[in-house]
């Protein structure tokens, strides 16, 4: 029984000391691209998720090609399939096209925004701003609202739909998430690479 239980400390010391080594990442998420536009000093650890709607009322496709946020040290769109009965997630390095006449839904188990290196923890009821950039409609920013589920408790005030151009975003939304890990909450943003 003492052999298990200090085999069991060693384990724990030993995951802490490489958590802690220089250079290491702690990405909760596997299909992230570490380090994309990042210098290797951040530490990368706190996931959060945004989601919405985005509509397209225009006679030509638009292309949501990236967003940015002051709450993390990057933000993908990332997509979520199933290939072979397993669920894989991965971001999309071309955009996701908003098609004509027509609509993207952002949601859990499809796609959505991914939060990487998250700096402030998002809690429930907390609001934090997501600038989305577009190939037609431009650089669009919208606040997002922190709450545990899609669906509205009763009490809750919608938010306002925003538009620009043909693009309207309605309902953006995250889930409650920790910004863990070494440093996260200290470390200033890095300046992206060109």
């Amino acid at each position: 029984m003492f052999r298990m239980c200090a085999f069991a400390v060693a384990m724990i010391v030993a995951i802490a000391a490489l958590a802690a080594a220089p250079g290491a990442r702690g990405l909760d998420h596997g299909t992230a691209t570490p380090g994309a536009g990042l210098d290797d000093e951040v530490s990368l650890t706190g996931t959060g998720v945004a989601f919405m709607r985005i509509q397209n009322t225009g006679a030509e496709d638009d292309v949501l090609l990236e967003s940015t946020s002051d709450i993390a040290n990057v933000v993908e769109v990332h997509e979520m399939t199933d290939v072979d009965g397993v669920m894989q997630m991965r971001p999309l390095t071309d955009g996701l096209t908003i098609p004509a006449g027509g609509e993207a839904i952002l949601e859990s188990g499809g796609y959505h925004m991914m939060l990487i290196g998250l700096k402030e923890d998002l809690t429930n009821g907390k609001t934090y701003d997501l600038t989305l950039h577009f190939a037609k409609a431009g650089e669009v920013t919208v606040p997002v609202t922190v709450r545990p589920r899609a669906a509205l408790t009763a009490d809750a005030v919608p938010t306002v739909p925003v538009t620009a151009g043909d693009i309207t975003i309605a309902d953006p939304w995250s889930r409650p998430a920790p910004a863990t890990g070494l440093d996260n909450m200290s470390t200033p943003a890095a300046t992206p690479h060109s």
